[in-house]
């Protein structure tokens, strides 16, 4: 069969299968088969001879066909990674330029979850619209102006053919790819269609080069004529070059025009906040109703619409067809779903899979001749399809159709010259137009607009206003609950007047019970405050004693029951009770007379005024909390109830509120030149914290004595009584932990006072 493929083989060989005699198909059968072992059947011997290798192959793969099919995937993989670095650096450059807000979008598949970021259709196709000349010059002021000219076939042809350059870099495949960004019709999705374009060259090419092996196996191919050549001749530029001229259009509407309109995410605003983006439209149609759509009714538009269609002339309703088929419409940016944009790329992609895999199954059985002229055919077809036919296609849309159809449906009233083309006699027509009914369309436009830019600057208002409200209510409940621990925190003087004991149970060995009480904080104070021992009292003993104790540390304080023994002192009991508790009675009201207190003490350990079990006695106390810048604290307003760290504090404090003296004035002079100066610097600043720091030797045995006024702070009364020896006896007493008020004359050993932290 080799040596039968020359052009000047025996005539009888290159006879057609139906005009051959019986006895010479045979013999040629049988001289077929016996040059080789596996021969597929011809034509004449199939049904489909589109889905069966070609004859003679002899099971011999060509490895051509295999180098073309992993070149052409890998030309397409890496002109699918060059078109989406470079869409993600446009999108990189809106988000920098702010022309589309940043939101990312959380994506589950299955048990992985993947947060990208999320296109925005609106804002693409806002954009999309500045990049369009054509669209632009409608809104320009000088082609509103030009439009008042008449304009013929030769004017509408110069018109579009001086925007043909940018035309076609937009509507181009490749040079689109190449050269302009379209943001809806992204370069992924572009470099998908060549891709496809490649495989529908290579697939035209095989399913030909398949069905001429099976029609004549024995012919012979050309490249351009097959001249004088006899029997079947195959030339291979012509028919590549008519199969890219059929292609290139079906091509355009079957797979470009529907990858335009696919769209994957969702086509509104993408948006995160309480209050998402968008707005309503001025007008709007009703959409159809639920029995419209069912029973495929119109709506009352299209109806109307309708009647008005009806009662034009046919010629006028072809005029009016044509003239759609060159206008941009509404489809345009109705997208698919996300749904049917998957299907339409799934679609797509089992097209490119089929063809490999037919090439992959048939076409490599072809032999060397027929392999070099397939990828010629395809090299030439597609060449052909990008650079000559797709120019022409889209010169022919955009310029030659546009033009005629423009010359033609302007005398109909469509088009922007129409007025200006049916108006020979009134040329004034078109003004009073533009005055009477543009004019008008303009300022309801704007009206609408600024109604529009009033309702969102209002939503906006009410907006702020309910943020502000929300803030201000936070801030007042803030300050009040701040208000409110600061009074707490204020009142740090604490008055506890003991009433009585009762209950008490029996201790073994004692007849008669002696008890008295002891008091302590739990943190922050050290102080221990005990009652008098009320002698032979028994189970019930009244004590009536008062004690002015600092908690501004302490948040808890410990009541102990004991009585006096000839030995030792008996523990009776222990309770407590807790600071807070009672502070938050008095912020809901206000509680002057103070907060009367049943502790049920037990031995165990500390039990709460509200415990309840088994007790060992019950203690009656009364308890108020005061404010030492306001109240009268301790023995007739002595400060000798504070810690000496508490003191310094209260007296900085008070100072500070009479005008916050100098500090040199406040702690007098560092270099005293005398030791009745510098008495006198350390008793005006007051108190204990210097009286602490004072040496004996620096204290005169006979100094100024002033007496402090009866408003007199409580600091300048320390300070007398510093400067003053009973002051300083009492300075002396007032360290001790132990102060009373009332109850009478101590009996005999009975009033002296307990040392701070003492065994029982």
């Amino acid at each position: 069969p080799a040596g039968l493929r020359s052009t000047g083989g025996p005539a009888a060989a290159w006879g057609g299968a139906a005009a051959e005699d019986p006895a010479l198909r045979a013999a040629r059968r049988l001289q077929i088969v016996q040059s080789a072992e596996d021969v597929a059947p011809t034509l004449d011997e199939v049904d489909l001879a589109f889905f069966s290798r070609p004859p003679y192959s002899e099971q011999n793969q060509s490895m051509v066909v295999w180098y073309v099919v992993v070149g052409i995937f890998v030309a397409g993989a890496l002109l699918l990674v060059v078109g989406a670095n470079l869409d993600l650096s446009e999108r990189r450059g809106r988000l920098a330029r702010a022309i589309v807000p940043q939101e990312f979008v959380t994506h589950r598949l299955l048990c992985c979850r993947v947060t990208l970021p999320q296109e925005n259709v609106p804002c693409e196709i806002t954009e999309q619209y500045y990049t369009d000349g054509r669209l632009l010059a409608m809104r320009n002021m000088a082609e509103v102006a030009a439009r008042k000219q008449r304009i013929g076939f030769a004017g509408y042809l110069f018109h579009n053919g001086a925007e043909f350059a940018e035309v076609l870099l937009r509507e181009h495949l490749v040079l689109s790819f190449l050269f302009r960004a379209i943001p809806t019709f992204t370069r992924v999705k572009r470099g998908a269609l060549v891709v496809m374009q490649l495989h529908v060259c290579m697939f035209a090419a095989a399913l030909v080069f398949n069905v001429r092996e099976h029609d004549a196996p024995l012919g012979s191919y050309a490249q351009f004529s097959c001249g004088s050549t006899e029997g079947p001749c195959h030339a291979t530029v012509p028919a590549a070059l008519l199969a890219a001229a059929v292609a290139c259009p079906v091509f355009r509407f079957l797979c470009t025009r529907q990858m335009r309109l696919t769209c994957f995410v969702s086509q509104s605003h993408p948006s995160t906040s309480r209050f998402p983006l968008g707005m309503r439209k001025f007008a709007r149609l009703e959409p159809r109703s639920f029995v419209e759509s069912m029973l495929c009714m119109r709506n009352s538009y299209e109806r109307h619409k309708a009647k008005i269609t009806q009662q034009r002339s046919p010629l006028h309703r072809l005029v009016h067809a044509l003239w759609l088929t060159t206008q941009s419409s509404i489809k345009d940016l109705r997208f698919y779903s996300p749904l049917t944009s998957w299907l339409v790329f799934l679609a797509m992609l089992g097209f490119i899979v089929g063809s490999a895999a037919y090439v992959l199954t048939f076409t490599v059985y072809l032999q060397e001749v027929a392999v070099y002229h397939w990828l010629e055919w395809t090299l030439l077809m597609f060449s052909a399809w990008t650079f000559v036919f797709e120019p022409l296609v889209v010169f022919w849309t955009q310029v030659l159709w546009s033009s005629i159809v423009a010359s033609i449906a302007q005398k109909w009233g469509y088009g922007g010259h129409a007025l200006a083309a049916t108006t020979s006699k009134y040329h004034s027509i078109v003004g009073e137009v533009d005055d009477v009914i543009i004019s008008g369309l303009r300022n309801v436009a704007s009206v609408r607009i600024q109604r529009w830019w009033l309702g969102m600057l209002h939503m906006y208002k009410q907006v702020n206003e309910q943020t502000a409200a929300a803030i201000k209510i936070q801030s007042a409940r803030k300050k009040q609950t701040q208000k409110k621990r600061f009074l707490k925190e204020k009142k740090w003087c604490m008055r506890v007047e003991v009433i009585d004991c009762a209950e008490l149970e029996e201790v073994f060995g004692i007849d008669e019970l002696s008890p008295f009480i002891r008091l302590k904080c739990d943190t922050g104070n050290p102080n221990i405050y005990d009652t008098k021992i009320a002698w032979n009292a028994g189970h019930a003993a009244k004590f009536g004693e008062t004690f002015f104790v600092d908690i501004k540390d302490s948040s808890a304080m410990t009541v102990e029951a004991w009585c006096k023994g000839l030995t030792a002192d008996e523990f009776l009991g222990r309770g407590s009770f807790d600071f807070n508790e009672y502070k938050a009675k008095e912020e809901r009201q206000d509680r002057p007379e103070g907060h009367f207190i049943k502790i049920d003490f037990s031995k165990k350990g500390p039990t709460s005024p509200s415990s309840r079990g088994h007790n060992s006695g019950i203690i009656n106390l009364r308890v108020t909390f005061l404010d030492p810048m306001k109240d009268q604290c301790g023995v007739d307003g002595g400060e000798d109830w504070m810690l000496p760290k508490n003191r310094m504090k209260f007296a900085l404090s008070k100072m500070g509120s009479r005008g916050k003296p100098k500090v040199g004035k406040m702690l007098g002079s560092l270099t005293p030149k005398t030791p009745a100066d510098d008495f006198t610097a350390s008793s005006s600043v007051g108190g204990s914290f210097y009286e602490s720091s004072a040496t004996p030797a620096q204290v005169p045995s006979t100094p100024p004595v002033r007496e402090p006024a009866a408003r007199e702070e409580p600091i300048a009364g320390s300070a007398a009584r510093a400067a003053s020896p009973t002051g300083a006896a009492s300075a002396g007493a007032g360290s001790s932990p132990r102060q009373s008020i009332g109850g009478g004359a101590a009996g005999s050993g009975g009033g002296s006072p307990r040392a701070a932290g003492a065994a029982p």
